[in-house]
């Protein structure tokens, strides 16, 4: 395959030696200080301050050794998914270089392919998962047929299973294989230690269920993914579907702010712009601009405040097949039969993605190729299924984000570990400074009056969040407080110092945990009822009842019900009254099902995106918290090195699951006396006949009946007796709880690290006071020097990595 020209800037090599440096350098640092200290003062520290230096020192040991391995051997993990028929296991095969996931039409419904890149194995684990009825164990030295069969055969067995068993786990299958991109790390700039590892996501209505999700989510959450879109479809309500199935996906993968920054968005299949059209350059053109625009409309629509990142998103193209067809036929050069036999599934499926009469300069038999053609045709099939963009597009994603998925989360778990340590070391040191009781008491007085100070600003910070308890109750909220949520959330926004709408997902929430769903299954109903066929909303696309609700829908349009389904109406017991109380039924039951899967993701969806929104907003409260107390306490906080650094580090929020609903419908029973005219028969005598005979007389009467029936609500009034469900007012309890738990966590944490920090000084005064008498000048002096050097770490200007930076701005840091 043609090499990628230059390597994808910045240097990811450079970017992992100038972070591990740094921190190599600066645990060195604070480890030298810390010996320094203990060897000075051993027979001074008393067992539990030795204890707790111990601890946090090898916390500080561990944590850097899993950034330094990180560093040393990052790892980067390459996730497919994709819209039905998107070839998603096609594309990642051929990441893979060989055929060894199976691409049938049929989606994978469960199970996770899990392939780590090992230059010699090749192995099958087919985990042991709970209700298992096909083969599980280890398999070694298959081939790709064998490995493909496998897999194929085990999900068909799940699927069949699953039919009588829903409660079957998930599968996962984990397999070693040499994996063809990791043996072209130079070409992605990439360290050469790198581990691969490639991932095979199920289907879309695997994305949300219980069993699939939270494994999916688990080892998506530091993957690059690769998102695959079906060019092949033309209908255009097709179209519509497929794109809102790749918002479905995305929204559903989203579970922090940067996964969608990392996601590569593809257009697959696109040879069909070359079978018939006249000029396909441009029809694809034009097809990936109004993909991308309506993929930029879709996700804005449901993540607004991702706005930013969206407006970036640029769609690349792709035609899996042939690039994979090419590449198994690089790999096979000792193999001329085979190779000959892949250029001719080439030529057959994918002549037409090449210039016209390209195949006329080569002979009528590909297997009397020579190594030159044989060669050019390769690069030329790679060149013609823009697999050789695909990769250089590649190339500059892992480059952009591998440096942030491999050391973000070590870099920020070895900075708390060793703020900890200095933290710890410069309470020590403060306290065995004291040379006489009236200091002790001084620093205690003064640490009373920076508590109060940053206390006072953590009350207003948190008395401005506690608003929102009191304006969440329903359309009426604000009227007794004067004030609404929209109103708070600005006020929260302005005290955080952010200009951004950070805040507008969490006014969304109730919005899009039961506004939206209700509001979307209507508009489908309604659609049903007229006879249109809808296009499926993103919270729908993997819906797993929707045929059946459709049906019901139909079969209530059918009944009765269809004549008066705008306005309602009344009917009398009878043979309609049955037959519209049991589509209501039916309908009821169904609506009840698929409610039950698109509320709970709606409100989980609403959650997320609150829950993402609040840590980024906690993290400017904090920041706004901390800037303020040190202007207040610009002298104070001398003497308290430590607690300049209090506010540091992210609040960890818990997510939101929503709950499943049952809803009911009750047609309304009524019963009244009705007063009908009726013509009677009489029989009379009269003087006319003598009384003789009897004349035959018909009269009109009234007579009362005792009627009853049936009162069934148009369909906008429908829906609404449908909300009354208690369980529905349950759903709106938890998110209103939810939001209030957020609040609660902020504020819980806000208050533990005041005082924490308040108090690990004071303690550490009151330990050293009834040592005050036994120190003697030299030991004050020498305590004194050491926290010095511990104040200078302290103040060290955090480490800023060179991929949150401009280019020109990174500083090197050479051992």
């Amino acid at each position: 395959m043609n090499e990628i020209k230059s390597s994808p800037t910045p240097d990811l090599r450079d970017l992992f030696k100038d972070c591990a440096t740094h921190w190599q350098q600066r645990v060195r640092d604070i480890s030298a200080v810390t010996q320094d200290i203990e060897s000075a003062f051993a027979a001074e520290l008393d067992p539990s301050r030795r204890e707790s230096l111990a601890r946090k020192r090898e916390a500080l040991d561990n944590a850097f050794q899993t950034l330094l391995e990180n560093a040393r051997s990052p790892e980067l993990v390459i996730a497919t998914t994709g819209t039905t028929s998107s070839g998603k296991s096609t594309l990642a095969n051929f990441l893979i270089g060989d055929s060894i996931l199976p691409s049938a039409v049929q989606e994978m419904s469960a199970g996770l392919v899990k392939i780590r890149h090992s230059p010699h194995r090749h192995t099958l684990r087919i985990m042991s998962t709970r209700g298992a009825t096909w083969e599980t164990g280890e398999w070694d030295n298959l081939d790709a047929e064998e490995m493909r069969r496998r897999l194929e055969e085990t999900m068909d067995a799940f699927r069949e299973a699953e039919r009588t068993d829903p409660s079957l786990g998930a599968l996962h299958f984990e397999i070693d294989w040499p994996i063809r991109i990791a043996l072209m790390k130079r070409h992605f700039g990439l360290p050469e230690e790198t581990r691969i590892t490639i991932l095979d996501l199920p289907g879309l209505k695997a994305m949300n269920d219980e069993r699939n999700g939270p494994v999916i989510r688990e080892n998506i959450t530091h993957a690059l993914c690769l998102v695959a879109y079906n060019a092949e479809e033309t209908d255009d309500k097709k179209q519509r579907e497929l794109l809102n199935q790749v918002v479905s996906q995305v929204t559903s993968m989203r579970k922090t702010s940067a996964v969608l920054g990392r996601m590569l968005f593809l257009l697959n299949r696109i040879d069909a712009f070359s079978r018939s059209d006249s000029d396909p350059t441009a029809s694809l053109a034009r097809f990936k601009s109004f993909v991308t625009d309506q993929l930029r409309c879709g996700l804005k629509a449901e993540l607004p405040e991702e706005a930013d990142v969206i407006e970036q998103i640029d769609v690349g193209t792709i035609c899996s097949l042939p690039a994979l067809l090419a590449t198994s036929a690089a790999s096979a050069w000792s193999d001329k039969n085979l190779q000959s036999s892949l250029f001719s599934k080439v030529e057959a499926g994918f002549k037409a993605i090449f210039p016209s009469e390209y195949w006329d300069d080569y002979p009528r038999k590909l297997d009397t190729l020579k190594d030159d053609q044989r060669r050019h045709l390769i690069e030329d099939t790679l060149r013609y299924s823009h697999a050789i963009d695909f990769e250089k597009r590649l190339g500059k994603h892992i480059a952009a984000n591998l440096p942030e998925i491999a050391l973000a989360g070590p870099m920020n778990d070895v900075t708390e570990r060793a703020r900890e340590l200095l933290v710890d070391l410069d309470q020590l040191l403060q306290a065995w400074t004291l040379r006489s009781e009236n200091e002790a008491a001084d620093l205690k007085q003064r640490l009373s009056v920076i508590e109060q100070v940053l206390s006072q600003e953590a009350d207003e910070t948190i008395s401005v969040l506690r608003k929102i308890e009191q304006v969440q109750s329903g359309p009426e909220r604000g009227k007794e407080t004067g004030f609404t949520l929209g109103m708070v959330l600005e006020e929260i926004e302005k005290r955080a110092g952010s200009e951004l709408r950070l805040t507008m997902p969490i006014k969304d929430i109730y919005e899009g945990a039961f506004t939206r769903p209700f509001r979307e299954l209507a508009d489908y109903t309604e659609a049903v009822l007229m006879g249109e066929t809808p296009v499926i909303s993103p919270l729908m696309t993997a819906a797993p009842a929707l045929s059946e609700f459709t049906d019901s829908i139909v079969a209530l349009r059918a009944s009765p019900y269809g004549r008066v389904c705008y306005a309602g109406g009344r009917f009398n017991d009878g043979a309609e009254a049955q037959a519209v109380e049991k589509a209501l039924q039916a309908f009821a039951e169904q609506l009840s099902e698929i409610a039950s899967y698109v509320i709970p993701l709606s409100a989980n969806w609403s959650g997320d995106r609150a829950v993402i929104a609040f840590r980024e907003c906690a993290s400017l409260l904090l920041a706004a918290i901390e800037r303020r107390g040190a202007v207040a306490l610009k002298d104070e906080l001398q003497d308290f090195t430590g607690l300049k650094t209090i506010f540091e580090g992210e609040i960890t929020f818990p997510s939101f699951k929503g709950r499943k609903i049952n809803l009911f419908n009750e047609a309304e029973r009524w019963s009244e006396v009705e007063t009908r005219e009726e013509q009677e028969i009489l029989y009379q005598r009269s003087i006319r006949t003598l009384f003789l005979w009897r004349h035959r007389i018909e009269v009109t009467v009234q007579k009362e009946y005792q009627v009853s029936g049936i009162h069934v609500p148009g369909l906008g009034d429908l829906f609404a007796d449908f909300q009354k469900s208690q369980d529905f007012a349950h759903c709106q309890k938890d998110v209103q709880e939810y939001v209030l738990s957020l609040v609660e966590v902020f504020s819980k944490n806000l208050r533990t690290r005041i005082s924490k920090g308040i108090d690990g000084y004071r303690q550490a005064i009151d330990q050293s006071l009834h040592e005050i008498n036994q120190k003697n000048k030299a030991d004050v002096v020498e305590a004194g020097n050491h926290r010095s050097k511990v104040r200078r770490l302290l103040n060290v200007s955090p480490y800023v990595p060179c991929w949150t930076r401009n280019e020109q701005d990174c500083v090197r840091h050479d051992i």
